[in-house]
């Protein structure tokens, strides 16, 4: 049975079974390889309604959470508001605008270059701008939920990072989140990883 998601929780995957993609995102961005937001109930044709997640992968979509638990493929961490949050009207934006978008697999290869950037210790302006904006990739979604809030305390955050939204990888998404639980504002209520 899979732990219950609220709408807004931030969940962040490491996809061992994701073939190249998983493993090129992974290596790039030191870190996991998917994050997604925490959805609503939606009604289906068995009792109860399943618990869903928002998430970007081949398209942009409501994912069964439940699938995605019980993956054994999948280390899974879920972040929960520590305090409500308007993430209601949020949600319902940000499936609005990006619902059914393709993924923007191109972004994978400024990540590349951004990697390239770090690790040879080049100016970082070299790596302000996304050459490959179009499209949605899944740290995208999580951080326009994120800036839509509007809160004082996850602006800081998101200051701290100094990125936009197609900028950010699922590295940064994993900093924003450890940043907000330093600041009381965001807790993490589970974490499954492979040993």
């Amino acid at each position: 049975m899979a732990i219950p998601i609220k709408p807004g929780d931030i969940i962040l995957i490491n996809n061992w079974a994701g073939g190249f993609l998983s493993s090129a995102i992974r290596f790039f961005t030191k870190s996991w390889s998917h994050s997604a937001i925490g959805f609503y109930r939606l009604a289906s044709n068995v009792l109860p309604p399943i618990q869903t997640i928002f998430e970007a992968s081949t398209t942009v979509h409501v994912t069964d959470w439940a699938r995605v638990y019980n993956d054994e493929n999948l280390d899974l961490r879920v972040y929960r508001w520590t305090k409500p949050m308007p993430v209601e009207p949020i949600l319902q934006k940000v499936f609005e605008s990006y619902n059914g978008n393709t993924y923007g697999i191109f972004q994978v290869l400024w990540f590349v270059w951004r990697w390239v950037i770090e690790k040879l210790h080049l100016p970082k302006r070299w790596a302000r701008k996304n050459f490959f904006p179009n499209h949605e990739i899944c740290s995208e979604v999580v951080y326009v939920g994120l800036k839509e809030l509007n809160n004082p305390i996850v602006n800081i955050a998101l200051a701290k990072l100094n990125r936009d939204q197609n900028t950010v990888h699922v590295g940064d998404i994993m900093f924003i989140c450890d940043e907000l639980v330093k600041m009381g504002i965001l807790e993490q209520v589970y974490n499954r990883q492979r040993i």
